[in-house]
């Protein structure tokens, strides 16, 4: 049973901030949606990319057993409870969602659609045929408070905040996000198997690089110490010395590691004379 709202909020609706009283296809307070969108397509520069959807309106292919009539089609994307009859209940949000390229979801669309159920060996249909357009999820606007997500996570419900409408907030994130986009180098328009092994390209050579730098960090500092036993008037015919006993020219790491090589064997050598 869903527990009586508590909130701090001065803006709390009585309807859609009080879950018991959510139906579907509840409608949103009045709001200027199609301005909202044009604000959308000019912060992305790039029509649709980020859609302004009310929750209750985005419907997705509802899954069923293949050869099995349902009495819908659809159901909706973000579900927040069932009603009596069974019927899956959006909450009343407005959210935001991102489009996908084809290139992304459509090769494997087929290979993740159907989907045989060992426990009943019956064949199921996920996803409904390929879409001309796909979108996912992005951000659900909301007002939330300490009491109301407090209160929700109590009763292990998810909680959906108090009703908002979309505004500057929402248009600054996309902006920022958007940025960040325009910045990574990978092509949206690549496969998704192209994308993975890029994304996993990028991150290996990001980490051999940390490791190299750390690397050559050790090393300067392992031929630092090395070098601090002997005067300073001695190091430059302690690095003459080896650049002639080694044949080495090149400056920096290779310079570290061959005087750090020499001072061992100068240092064995001692040990072997002393003893």
């Amino acid at each position: 049973m869903i527990p009586a709202p508590q909130h701090l909020s001065l803006d709390f609706h009585d309807v859609l901030d009080d879950p018991r009283r959510w139906t579907p296809n509840m409608r949103p307070l009045l709001f200027d949606s199609t301005g909202f969108q044009r604000r959308l397509d000019r912060t992305t520069g790039v029509f649709g990319a980020v859609k302004l959807v009310w929750c209750p309106d985005w419907k997705v292919f509802k899954s069923r057993r293949v050869g099995v009539s349902v009495d819908e089609e659809t159901t909706p994307a973000q579900s927040a409870l069932t009603d009596t009859s069974g019927k899956s209940v959006a909450p009343p949000r407005w959210m935001l969602i991102e489009r996908i390229e084809p290139e992304q979801y459509v090769p494997g669309w087929e290979k993740n659609r159907w989907f045989n159920d060992p426990r009943d060996r019956y064949l199921y249909d996920l996803r409904g045929p390929c879409p001309s357009e796909y979108f996912r999820w992005y951000m659900t606007i909301a007002a939330h408070d300490r009491l109301c997500c407090e209160q929700r996570h109590t009763n292990n419900f998810v909680c959906w905040g108090y009703y908002k409408q979309p505004g500057e907030q929402e248009l600054s994130k996309v902006a920022r996000d958007w940025r960040k986009t325009l910045a990574d180098p990978v092509d949206p328009h690549l496969p998704a198997q192209a994308l993975r092994e890029t994304q996993h390209e990028r991150d290996t050579a990001t980490a051999m690089q940390h490791q190299r730098e750390e690397k050559k960090e050790e090393n300067r500092l392992r031929a630092k110490d090395a070098l601090s036993v002997y005067p300073p008037s001695e190091i430059g015919q302690l690095l003459a010395a080896a650049k002639q006993r080694y044949c080495v020219t090149a400056p920096g790491k290779q310079i570290h590691q061959v005087v750090e090589k020499t001072v061992e064997r100068e240092r064995i050598a001692n040990e072997q004379h002393v003893g």
